[in-house]
């Protein structure tokens, strides 16, 4: 057993495993960059590091005491005392990149305004309810998007508690899980007439297909344009809702009868006298949802890496200057 805890806390064997590590992350992303971190070989590999690492740090730390009692020269102690907080820095990375990856969630969902979110499945310190309270949209000269900002309010117990404004690199922090701007999208809304009787209204995403009960002919709701020019296609002229369109096509069966674009309140006519009107569109958002426990062992890691590697460097050229004078 000592032999084996001798042999499992010796450089040579954390070098091996540092380059075992190297050359399996660089294959597995050259051939399997979905997978393969997630497969036990890799975490075997992570496994074994992390305990040589976490036995020579041990055994430094262990000696750290002895050689301030030794009363060595300070560039020395310096070095020793630098080292084993460079060791001990990428043990907690490590164990902070474990804890995250075994214990930490992310989640994604999406809202329209004035809808909410049960916020259940993150792993937050206490449950909260996400509510959208208005999704907004700022746009460049040149039509393109600069920004989009979702205004937020964080129930407990059907209880406003604190409201927040998130946007693209800007996100909330709450209760332990952080709520990131993803990007956003469109529910297309239209409204069925059905031989001359009008439907209530219906959302739909991009691509649906909308059918009916006594006709073989279905439309799809192929793309939403909001600055629409027949000159460019199916390419927005920019992401103002200047002049916005809907893009379709009808179908009998699966067989594609034709294309056309309509505006909002045109009506597409099919067969048996039904119609859908194209009212409009309403705005969601995505918003990502994100857990880090082990966040606060990585940040302590690094702080203890780069006091570490500092106070090395200093005695190193402490040494340099002594070697010289």
């Amino acid at each position: 057993m000592k032999k084996m805890m001798g042999f499992l806390a010796a450089m040579q064997t954390g070098l091996v495993l540092l380059v075992l590590v190297g050359l399996a992350a660089a294959l597995g992303s050259a051939f399997l960059p979905d997978t393969f971190y997630k497969t036990i070989i890799f975490k075997i590999l992570l496994g074994l590091l992390f305990f040589n690492l976490l036995l020579c740090t041990s055994r430094q730390i262990r000696g750290l005491p002895k050689a301030y009692a030794r009363r060595l020269p300070a560039r020395q102690l310096l070095m020793q005392t630098g080292l084993t907080g460079l060791h001990l820095g990428v043990v907690l990375i490590i164990a902070g990149g474990a804890v995250c990856m075994y214990w930490g969630q992310t989640g994604e969902i999406h809202l329209v305004k004035g809808q909410s979110a049960d916020i259940r499945e993150i792993k937050a310190k206490k449950p909260f309810v996400l509510q959208l309270d208005d999704f907004e949209m700022r746009y460049n000269e040149d039509g393109s998007t600069a920004q989009y900002y979702s205004y937020l309010t964080i129930l407990k117990n059907h209880q406003a508690e604190q409201k927040a404004v998130i946007s693209v690199n800007h996100p909330l922090r709450y209760q332990g899980v952080k709520v990131y701007q993803m990007s956003y999208g469109y529910f297309i809304k239209v409204q069925l007439v059905l031989a001359g009787e009008k439907q209530t209204e219906r959302l739909c995403r991009e691509g649906d297909r909308i059918t009916f009960p006594d006709s073989r002919q279905a439309l799809k709701a192929y793309r939403y344009l909001p600055d629409f020019d027949p000159r460019q296609g199916m390419t927005s002229r920019s992401m103002r809702p200047n002049n916005p369109h809907l893009i379709f096509s009808v179908y009998k069966g699966e067989q594609l009868q034709g294309i056309g674009a309509v505006k909002a309140g045109e009506k597409v006519r099919l067969d048996a006298g039904h119609e859908v009107v194209f009212t409009g569109v309403e705005p969601y958002t995505v918003l990502k949802l994100k857990s880090d426990p082990g966040l606060p062992l990585v940040l302590c890691g690094g702080v203890l890496l780069t006091m570490g590697v500092t106070m090395a460097w200093i005695a190193a050229v402490l040494n340099r200057k002594a070697a010289y004078s």
